[in-house]
């Protein structure tokens, strides 16, 4: 914040030449006599003889002291002090004069005038009068610059109190982020093993269904009822998915991807809400790739499309008697790879354009929105280095604007790799704690394997360490008393052919330990609720790897 300023000591005069002296004199003898007086003591003196030369002499002259007479020719000495007032501060004044009226004298006072002198003066009388101006303008020059150096460190302080102000309110929502996303997670590895059930339930439903559906066994009510039951758990899946995002960074691996055909997907998903409401119009620059996810990036294009089409009110689809628009923007900026979303639709009022990034934050109505959309697509662009910013006017439509990183194009040599036909039954251990999901484990993988179940990692270990041998371990990552991380350490010190031969299923909590464990170690994965030719392929994968290693 600097040094203390001192306060000015007026024991201590300022030095004679630090102020110069403007004498204003018609009488040459006086004008010379004065000028004599005050230059023996140092002061820089000048001398001029009317009102009008005072004025011009002034002009150059920073801080001045005027001894004036005051009877001029044509303006007065008091004449010359008001007009000097009403331009400058920076001075003080003495009035000389042989005729010292009550009138005159409370002018001149009313006009700040330091002192009077009377002529004939005696030296010493001019002299003190003198020092005494001098010290009135130096502690005036140096209050205000006193002021001046207080005002300035008050607004740095004002500004330092802001700063800090907004470093605690960015400590208190990164705590309550923080917190909110420990919940989050909680909630989405409890949620996810029981909805990996149910999925793959409905899924072999679905299957079953299909086959006995030419025997004229299966109504289309019943059809009906499983769809509807499916779109319903994987509106949850969607949801936990986000909530799983929200928690913690991507595990999913990024790089070199081309945004066009991800927007034309995602376009084509949610053209059903868009058509109503908008005409689409598509701005694409040069096709490039960003360093991104496909299905997240596809996730955040979503998300602000279905935003820009609900601030619109539906309208009649062939007319658009609306003229609302969503536009669809891409282009290259250097670095960076721009997407943009905008819209014509009813716009953010600034308040809520403060709160749109905070998670759980939402104005839809209840049932229309979780208030996780637009903090799950920041959490996801800032996770590939990129930025998202959203302005708005009211009544007039909202623009999002997403930066990506650029990403180098790949060359690619794909390889075919179908899924090969198991020349036997193979075996297939899992391991989770979660009874109703190791059946469900049996279920998708019973028809082409002999499923074994475990019902943790100590009795997995007991298995193999007993000398059985699996063609694949389907294990989760995160159970009690020993944990997929724990088993897979064992199993490299006793049998680290049946380690490799692991497979793991993550439900969305990870540890920093869990996370740096699945980063160190080749083995596959698979995310709950999993897909069941996801999970059939990854298994048949594993058995192939095994067979050919010469197990």
């Amino acid at each position: 914040m600097g040094t203390p300023i001192p306060l000015p000591d007026s024991t201590n005069p300022p030095s004679p030449d630090r102020f110069p002296i403007v004498v204003v004199e018609d009488d040459e003898a006086i004008r010379t006599l004065v000028s004599k007086v005050l230059g023996a003591q140092g002061y820089v003196v000048h001398t001029e003889t009317t009102v009008e030369k005072a004025l011009v002499r002034l002009k150059g002259l920073p801080a001045p002291i005027l001894v004036v007479d005051k009877n001029l020719p044509g303006l007065t000495g008091i004449d010359l002090v008001e007009t000097l007032r009403s331009a400058r501060h920076d001075f003080e004044a003495i009035l000389m004069t042989a005729h010292a009226d009550v009138e005159s004298l409370s002018r001149a006072l009313h006009l700040g005038v330091f002192r009077c002198v009377l002529k004939p003066f005696h030296n010493e009388e001019l002299s003190a009068a003198v020092a005494g101006a001098a010290n009135r303008l130096f502690l005036r020059i140096d209050l205000r610059a006193r002021k001046a150096d207080l005002e300035a460190r008050n607004a740095e302080l004002e500004a330092s109190l802001a700063k800090l102000h907004e470093a605690q309110q960015a400590r208190m929502l990164g705590e309550r982020l923080a917190s909110i996303g420990r919940l989050a997670a909680g909630v989405a590895h409890e949620i996810n093993t029981p909805l990996s059930s149910v999925l793959a339930n409905l899924a072999l439903m679905g299957e079953a269904l299909a086959k006995v559906a030419d025997a004229g066994v299966v109504t289309s009510e019943l059809d009906e009822m499983l769809r509807d039951a499916r779109a319903a758990a994987d509106r949850v899946r969607v949801i936990v998915r986000d909530l799983k995002t929200f928690s913690r960074g991507d595990e999913e691996r990024v790089g070199p991807v081309a945004i066009r055909p991800i927007i034309e997907a995602t376009i084509n998903m949610a053209y059903n809400e868009i058509r109503h409401r908008a005409r689409l119009v598509k701005d694409y620059g040069e096709s490039c790739r960003v360093h991104a996810n496909e299905a997240r990036l596809g996730q955040v294009v979503l998300n602000l499309l279905l935003n820009a089409a609900q601030a619109i009110p539906p309208g009649d689809e062939g007319s658009n008697e609306a003229g609302h628009e969503i536009r669809v923007v891409t282009r290259d900026e250097d670095e960076t790879v721009l997407i943009e979303v905008k819209d014509t639709g009813s716009g953010i009022p600034k308040d809520v354009l403060e709160r749109i990034f905070e998670p759980f934050f939402t104005t839809k109505p209840i049932g229309i929105g979780t208030g996780l959309g637009l903090s799950i697509c920041h959490s996801i662009v800032t996770g590939f280095g990129g930025t998202i910013d959203v302005d708005s006017v009211v009544g007039f439509g909202t623009r999002v604007r997403v930066h990506l990183p650029k990403g180098r194009a790949l060359s690619i040599h794909p390889t075919a790799s179908p899924e090969p036909p198991p020349v036997r039954r193979a075996r297939v251990l899992a391991v989770d704690d979660d009874a109703q999901f190791l059946r469900t484990i049996a279920r998708v993988l019973g028809r082409e394997n002999e499923v074994v179940q475990a019902g943790g990692g100590r009795e997995a270990l007991e298995r193999l360490s007993s000398g059985e041998k699996f063609d694949a371990i389907l294990c989760d990552l995160m159970m009690p008393e020993m944990t997929g991380m724990d088993l897979h350490a064992e199993l490299c010190r006793i049998a680290p052919g049946e380690a490799a031969a692991m497979i793991f299923l993550t439900g969305g909590t990870f540890t920093p330990e869990a996370q740096a464990f699945l980063e160190s170690v080749p083995n596959p994965r698979l995310s709950k609720p999993f897909d069941l030719k996801e999970m059939r392929r990854t298994v048949a994968e594993a058995v192939e790897r095994r067979a050919s290693a010469g197990r």
